[in-house]
C-alpha cells in the first residue's frame, strides 16, 4: 500500500497515518495467525508505538523528542452472524 493510499484512508476515516499503519500490521498478523490455525479471538496483541513529545513551538524543528507507548492493537469481535470482523 502506498503512502498516498494510507493518507487517503486516514482522511476518510480520521486518525493518523500511524493509526492506519498499526491497523494494517495488526490485520496482517491476524491473517497470519489464522493461516496457521491459531486462535485469534482470545489474543490481545500489544505494540510499542513511538510517540512524539515535541511541544507546539517545536513543529518543524529537527530534534529527537520521542517517547514510547504500549498500545493494544486493533482487535476483532464477533458479528451477528458469528463471523469475526474488525472492531
Amino acid at each position: 500500500m502506498s503512502l498516498a493510499d494510507v493518507k487517503s484512508v486516514r482522511a476518510g476515516l480520521g486518525g493518523t497515518v500511524n493509526d492506519v499503519v498499526l491497523a494494517l500490521v495488526s490485520g496482517g498478523l491476524r491473517e497470519l495467525l489464522l493461516a496457521r490455525n491459531e486462535a485469534v479471538s482470545e489474543r490481545a496483541v500489544r505494540a510499542l508505538v513511538p510517540v512524539s513529545v515535541r511541544g507546539s513551538g517545536e513543529r518543524g524543528v529537527y530534534n529527537n523528542r520521542v517517547s514510547a507507548d504500549v498500545r493494544r492493537t486493533p482487535g476483532w469481535r464477533r458479528g451477528a452472524s458469528g463471523a469475526a470482523r474488525p472492531s
